[in-house]
């Protein structure tokens, strides 16, 4: 039986600094425990084991801070979405920090099943390299008909041509042989690429010239529509 009371909240948040290094399900026990020390009334499913009603939209690989997280949560009675997001930010250990929340209404499909794809900045070692030096490679991977990378599956390992799982790599700044790049990739369960794959694909086309990813940060999720991508909330809020 469904609560009438019900309400679903959509909440961007931040996972920088040391956070980082803490695993998805990690994070999750601690948005858990942030919200029953904030006296949220969240909703737990049914059975003899029961879950917190928490779904994060794209879990972030280890390793990656992100400025753009998203998750589902549901609750058990109406809220202020300002109190309810200052007292889950008081809970939380640095690094992560509730940015916005949103009250979704209606039959919305959820975070995790509308996610098409990602946005990263990077930063990699540019080592005697030029800036049209690194922007031919970028093109040179851009125009590949396929690039097979191995890649785990659900059914094992398996070679796997990823090039339409890149959409854009974009050249942003070369700084002291610092590179600053920005990736647009497929996220989400119709396809994805790590971009941990592609820093490793631009090494390979660079010949090793430029390496060492050292930075990686999520910047934005996207859901589709209509061939646009929109942000993850303009999308769910029908913008």
């Amino acid at each position: 039986m469904v609560n009438a009371l019900m309400e679903r909240i959509l909440v961007k948040f931040t996972k920088i600094n040391n956070i980082k290094f803490i695993s998805h399900l990690d994070t999750m026990r601690t948005l858990n425990r942030a919200m029953r020390r904030a006296g949220i009334d969240i909703m737990y499913s049914c059975g003899f084991n029961p879950h917190a009603n928490i779904s994060v939209a794209a879990p972030l690989q280890l390793g990656i801070e992100s400025v753009s997280e998203y998750a589902d949560i549901n609750i058990q009675s109406t809220v202020d979405l300002k109190k309810f997001k200052d007292s889950l930010n008081n809970a939380l250990p640095l690094g992560l920090k509730i940015v916005e929340a949103v009250k979704i209404e209606g039959k919305k499909p959820s975070a995790m099943g509308s996610v098409a794809a990602a946005s990263y900045s990077i930063k990699m070692k540019a080592m005697k390299t030029t800036e049209d030096e690194i922007k031919k490679v970028i093109e040179n991977i851009m125009s590949q008909k396929e690039i097979v990378r191995l890649k785990r599956t659900k059914s094992g390992e398996k070679d796997v041509d990823v090039r339409s799982f890149i959409i854009d790599i974009k050249y942003v700044d070369l700084c002291e042989e610092e590179l600053s790049l920005r990736l647009l990739l497929r996220t989400g369960s119709r396809g994805n690429i790590s971009p941990q794959m592609v820093t490793e694909i631009i090494e390979d086309f660079s010949n090793k010239s430029i390496c060492n990813a050292h930075s990686i940060v999520r910047e934005e999720i996207y859901a589709q529509k209509n061939e646009k991508l929109i942000d993850l909330c303009s999308y769910l809020l029908g913008e």
